[in-house]
């Protein structure tokens, strides 16, 4: 799946105009959701907005569940497009990338043509967590900043190459909170039915382990943006740059640079290795009784 991904990527931001060892640069950076490019504007001067759109749809395939490609060319197209986590993220994409062009028009000044553009490239990258970008983020307002930030936090799907709290936690934690509140009406002696996200039905430790993770993102990201903050950081600039590293998506509106301060650059270095391998896994192998003192049986 991944390599036909990337096969299709390079044929399709070819066809745009750019030349093949441009496409096959940032279709690799893209369907890995790194987001290196070649200059360093990222994607602002790279082709036409056609081949930027191109990149980052190919950002957005990366995005997507690995299996639901193999789950679609064996049952069919509508298989695919049932698949929970790929109508959510369609859903993110919609509905923040139509807030971000309203943000850009009505709050930071632009003209509608250019917010349109911009705001669907920038959700696109964000949501993805690819990292790219087609303007500088720091000049942006604190509200498309915020806008920036809840597309980064969730990510991209659970079984993908993109970062985040997944999607598929996301959507469960949304019904797993709304029958909390709905549970609160019912009668004692009601029977309540388990959370199902995605075919599956969550038990009570499985929904606790579930909302478990997303607390532990969010602390991280709260701590985090605290010692920011005591830098002297503005506090949005502060958790775009928190959650842009915990989420390992790479956008930065300036404050990640060589001149920042080691203890500083030791708190995002954390931050990616929990966004990345997970930060339950980390905190098992950090623990020192998982490692010092047991015993081998048998």
């Amino acid at each position: 799946v991944y390599v036909v991904l990337t096969l299709a990527g390079v044929a399709l931001v070819m066809a745009t105009g750019l030349g093949f060892f441009a496409s096959l640069v940032h279709v690799l950076a893209s369907v890995s959701t790194g987001g290196f490019g070649m200059r360093a504007d990222s994607l602002a001067t790279i082709g036409a907005w056609p081949t930027q759109l191109a990149i980052l749809l190919v950002c957005c395939f990366g995005a997507v569940p690995l299996v639901a490609y193999h789950r679609g060319w064996r049952r069919g197209l509508r298989s695919f497009a049932a698949d929970v986590q790929v109508r959510a993220l369609a859903f993110a994409i919609v509905a923040l990338g139509a807030t971000m062009v309203a943000v850009l028009v009505l709050v930071d000044g632009f003209a509608p043509a250019a917010a349109l553009r911009h705001g669907a490239f920038q959700i696109l990258s964000a949501q993805s967590t690819t990292g790219f970008s087609t303007l500088d983020l720091a000049a942006l307002s604190d509200a498309a900043k915020l806008v920036l930030v809840a597309a980064m936090f969730v990510g991209g799907g659970a079984g993908s190459t993109a970062g985040g709290i997944k999607l598929l936690r996301a959507v469960g934690a949304v019904r797993i909170l709304r029958g909390i509140v709905s549970s609160a009406g019912l009668p004692p002696h009601a029977v309540e039915s388990d959370v199902e996200v995605g075919g599956q039905r969550l038990g009570g430790d499985e929904a606790t382990q579930l909302l478990l993770v997303v607390l532990l993102f969010v602390a991280v990201v709260v701590a985090s943006t605290a010692a920011f903050m005591v830098a002297g950081f503005a506090p949005v600039d502060a958790l775009f740059e928190v959650v842009s590293a915990t989420a390992t998506v790479g956008l930065s509106t300036g404050i990640t640079s060589a001149t920042l301060s080691g203890g500083l650059k030791a708190v995002l270095c954390a931050d990616m290795l929990f966004g990345r391998v997970e930060i339950m896994a980390a905190l098992v192998v950090l623990y020192p009784r998982t490692w010092i003192g047991l015993r081998r049986e048998g």
